[in-house]
């Protein structure tokens, strides 16, 4: 981890910083508002559209994005392509990256039921499996039922453009700014 801070507070604000960090990669598609199934050439979509809670960093993304709050999106379980053609990004193709909590609800219910929250991330395109944040998800089991399960499932990336490393398990090392 590398940071530069801002002011004098060691633990204060920031003016530049890169966390590398190993997890379980995925890559959802944001709902543009069509009901029907999405049309991709960039990878396998689950054939299971899901609604996520997500809030965007700025209002750039906000405008970009569908907005704030529920989203339906369809997640990937295999993206991009390991030959040399590169394809484009669909602008509605994003990238998160889980991390459970338990027994957290944002609701103060204490449902003892798992909660998955996660960050949402776009690639620079500077380094290879080098990312932006751009926000934060959140989905419930006492909100939809079963609904955590499939966001820790990894996608399958293809494209080395999307990570450092890859792992037998499903996991990837990235480098977020």
């Amino acid at each position: 981890m590398e940071v530069k801070s801002a002011g004098g507070d060691e633990y204060g604000q920031i003016s530049s910083g890169c966390l590398t960090l190993t997890g379980r990669l995925g890559v959802f598609k944001l709902n543009e508002g069509d009901p029907s199934d999405p049309e991709t050439g960039n990878g396998s979509i689950v054939n299971n559209k899901r609604s996520v809670k997500i809030s965007w960093d700025t209002t750039e993304l906000k405008q970009t994005f569908p907005g704030s709050g529920w989203t339906d999106l369809w997640r990937y379980s295999e993206y991009g392509s390991a030959k040399q053609r590169k394809p484009k990004l669909d602008p509605f193709d994003v990238f998160y990256l889980p991390v459970r909590v338990m027994d957290a609800d944002p609701d103060v219910l204490d449902y003892e039921r798992p909660m998955l929250t996660g960050l949402t991330l776009l690639p620079t395109g500077k380094k290879n499996g080098q990312f932006r944040r751009t926000g934060q998800f959140e989905i419930s089991n006492h909100w939809i039922k079963d609904s955590v399960t499939p966001f820790t499932n990894p996608t399958n990336i293809l494209d080395p453009r999307f990570y450092v490393s890859k792992h037998k398990n499903g996991e990837y090392v990235i480098s977020i700014i």
